[in-house]
């Protein structure tokens, strides 16, 4: 936890944020008027709000691969946009999102793969 806090708080100097986190954890009281400022930056909803324009733009561009035990809890969110994408309409999405079992944050990450999966895409056009 001790990571945690000191990526939270590095993050909150750089960006000079004075209210980072969405609740007090010791209490587990959560700080609506946070937890509403964050919403500006929350990927989901703007592509919820704005599929229509943006899902034509990003078709066939979007794969995401991950651990399905993040070391930064990453993977539940991860699975809420997944079904988000599942659901899209008007135009249907076809991104991918990949679990590893058991692999934590960027643990699998490798160059290689990365750029092997790129000259896939560029293959396929």
């Amino acid at each position: 936890m001790n990571e945690f806090i000191q990526h939270i708080e590095s993050i909150q100097s750089v960006f000079q944020i004075t209210k980072f986190l969405t609740c007090e954890r010791s209490a587990g009281k959560i700080d609506s008027e946070v937890a509403e400022y964050w919403k500006k930056y929350d990927f989901k909803i703007y592509l919820e709000e704005n599929w229509e324009t943006l899902g034509p733009k990003i078709a066939g561009k979007i794969y995401i691969w991950m651990g399905d035990m993040d070391h930064f809890y990453l993977n539940p969110a991860t699975r809420s946009l997944d079904e988000t994408f599942d659901n899209m309409v008007n135009p249907s999405s076809d991104a991918m999102v990949v679990f590893s079992a058991m692999e934590g944050h960027c643990s699998m990450f490798s160059d290689r793969i990365v750029l092997e999966k790129i000259q896939e895409k560029l293959d396929e056009e």
